[in-house]
């Protein structure tokens, strides 16, 4: 594993948003810098189907048939939905423009529906779908042979990691541990 480390070309936060975000995207169409190394790489491996990194990454795939890989973290549709529904309420005063945007237009529903349809014509130009959530699952399988998909399991395993397994003694006497002393993993 290599990573290469690129600044985004067009960053949120250089964008004048009245609305906290917990994280950033490169919102450019392609990311130029990062299509230059794309040719070092055996597989490409994607965590996002919207934003310059992933979509320098599919045109990559497409034209030189690098083996292109999805994950999926974030439920960015949903997000979308949420974002723009906040920055309607930020920008736009109460009333009858407000109310027409998001009861008459949907225009935050339209957003999500948006960024599904973005999603989808990725997922299928994907060699290999790692879906972390059960309901990415079934979308995606929904889209794919079920030989390109494969459940991505984050988290802990509760039952390998149960305390009845703990052996407070054993690793005190393998480690050097005092019997009064903390052990941090």
């Amino acid at each position: 594993v290599r990573y290469r480390i690129l600044r985004p070309a067009l960053t949120t936060p250089l964008l004048p948003l009245p609305v906290k975000q917990p994280d950033h995207s490169d919102l450019a169409p392609v990311h130029w810098r990062l299509r230059h190394f794309l040719d070092d790489y055996d597989v490409l491996h994607v965590t996002d189907a919207w934003f310059a990194y992933a979509r320098t990454a599919l045109r990559h795939h497409r034209h030189h048939g690098v083996p292109l890989v999805l994950s999926t973290h974030t439920e960015v549709p949903k997000y979308t939905r949420v974002v723009v529904r906040q920055l309607v309420e930020r920008l736009v005063k109460p009333g009858a423009i407000r109310d027409h945007l998001l009861r008459s237009w949907q225009v935050h529903r339209r957003a999500e529906r948006t960024m599904r349809r973005q999603f989808d014509r990725y997922v299928v130009h994907c060699d290999h779908v790692l879906p972390s959530s059960r309901t990415d699952f079934e979308h995606v399988r929904s889209l794919l042979p079920e030989e390109r998909i494969s459940r991505l399991r984050r988290g802990i395993d509760k039952d390998l990691f149960h305390p009845r397994h703990r052996h407070r003694e054993r690793l005190a006497r393998d480690y050097g541990i005092p019997s009064d002393g903390c052990v941090l993993l």
